[in-house]
């Protein structure tokens, strides 16, 4: 299944942006996680099959791409201070989601996990979005600033006057 996702993601890696990429993914995967909770009081072999087809090839290529996602976000320094962060948030998460499946378990039906799986998924839409809002903005303000720090002619004569007269002395 991964080398299917593979080769179904390859054909799309460098035609789409990695936030459209990550928003089709969601939108496919919660519409495949729905039906199969439709389908299950149909069919519970159907169910699977479409549960482990949405994990194994959607979900997994969605976490690679998160992934390499949050990479590009921080420079090496950056980096090495925050994906412990990043990594302890992951460890978290899986004990959270283990205990709600724990806790739940007997009040909740096989097929109703699917709904809090997708209202899950969903909830990463808006994170994406306002994400590559934020990263657009600070493009801007970093062009901005660059604008404002260029300097006319007058200042860079006198900057290169300046380091040559230094140069003289030593």
């Amino acid at each position: 299944f991964s080398v299917l996702g593979s080769l179904f993601y390859s054909t799309f890696i460098d035609r789409f942006s990695r936030e459209h990429l990550m928003l089709g993914t969601v939108f496919i995967s919660g519409l495949l996680l729905l039906l199969a909770a439709y389908l299950f009081p149909l069919n519970e072999i159907l169910f699977f099959a479409i549960l482990i087809v949405t994990v194994a090839i959607f979900l997994n290529q969605f976490r690679i791409i998160m992934e390499s996602y949050v990479e590009e976000m921080f420079n090496p320094l950056e980096s090495e201070r925050t994906f412990h962060l990043i990594e302890g948030a992951d460890t978290i998460g899986g004990i959270i989601a283990g205990l709600a499946v724990t806790f739940l378990a007997h009040s909740m039906d096989t097929h109703r996990f699917v709904y809090l799986w997708v209202a899950a998924l969903f909830v990463i839409i808006p994170l994406i979005l306002f994400d590559g809002n934020i990263n657009q903005e600070v493009a801007l303000l970093q062009e901005k600033h660059k604008q404002r720090r260029s300097v006319g002619i007058f200042t860079n004569i006198k900057k290169v006057f300046a380091a040559n007269s230094c140069g003289h002395r030593g």
